[in-house]
């Protein structure tokens, strides 16, 4: 599913990539990572965050296991959007949709990308799945 894309390590890149926002800094990119972990026995995480401005980005970092079906589902206004990126630093989701499902290509720790453009509402949820 790679669209051949390919992000490099610094997040500074990595932001600039998928959100091409000219106007984002360091500073807004010194936004702490958080890890998405699921508890035993649960398939679904649900993450709640508030995204300020429009050069904020927040990262989440969660492992994968190659083959395994990833569900994503964004819910919040239009303005929202994520970006997943795979281990080897590719691009497995790039779009505006809210919704994504797919097998994961590679086994290692994924990243998960929301940020928002335009003014609209600040706070947005997250479900994350792995089946």
């Amino acid at each position: 599913m790679s669209n051949g894309y390919r992000a490099e390590s610094n997040p500074m890149i990595i932001a600039s990539l998928l959100f091409a926002n000219p106007a984002t800094t360091q500073a807004d990119m010194n936004q702490p990572r958080k890890r998405i972990e699921f508890a035993p026995n649960k398939v679904t995480v649900k993450v709640k965050g508030e995204l300020l401005d429009t050069h904020t980005v927040h990262e989440y970092a969660l492992s994968g296991k190659a083959g395994c079906v990833l569900h994503i589902q964004l819910m919040a206004s239009e303005n929202f959007t994520f970006s997943l990126v795979s281990p080897e630093s590719r691009f497995v989701s790039n779009c505006n949709k809210k919704e994504w499902s797919g097998n994961l290509p590679v086994t290692g720790t994924y990243y998960l990308y929301v940020s928002r453009k335009g003014a609209s509402e600040d706070s947005y949820q997250l479900e994350v799945s792995v089946f």
